[in-house]
């Protein structure tokens, strides 16, 4: 188990890492095209739209395995208040990613016009951000008591 743990581990913390890397460049992004296109009433998003499908699924799938496997070691640790905390920001995370794929998909269906998607988006961003930072900073934080317990845990197997 403690192989697994240490993989598993290693993989929540680099998709952190990237996940928080995707949500920067997708902002800059739509930044610049707000700035550049303020008059067009459509313009060709497939770039932003491909990110952010990468980012909703890496997140969803990264949610899938946390639930699946790392919060029942949280658990086992005694962190059951803590993972409560964390699945209900996944039930919250989910929400705010599937209002911004229906926003793209409106976008598509030409049911809302470009500012409206942008400055919905910018606006579904910045209250997701704060959101995910906490919820990372708090699961690192148990990792980190995770983490030293592995390591006491292969100290003591390799002094057997």
């Amino acid at each position: 188990m403690m192989k697994n743990t240490i993989i598993l581990v290693n993989r929540i913390l680099q998709e952190h890492k990237e996940i928080m890397s995707i949500f920067a460049e997708t902002n800059k992004r739509i930044e610049n095209v707000i700035s550049r296109v303020q008059n067009l009433q459509f313009y060709n998003v497939s770039q932003i739209v491909g990110k952010v499908t990468y980012l909703i699924t890496l997140i969803l799938d990264h949610e899938a395995i946390e639930e699946g496997e790392l919060y029942p070691i949280f658990e086992d640790l005694g962190y059951i208040t803590d993972v409560e905390k964390l699945r209900n920001d996944h039930r919250q995370i989910t929400k705010y990613l599937n209002d911004i794929r229906r926003l793209f998909e409106n976008y598509a269906h030409r049911k809302i016009d470009l500012k409206k998607l942008l400055d919905t988006v910018i606006v579904q961003f910045n209250s997701l951000y704060p959101l995910f930072k906490e919820h990372i900073d708090l699961e690192e934080k148990i990792i980190k008591i995770l983490n030293a317990r592995l390591r006491l845990d292969q100290q003591k197997t390799s002094n057997i």
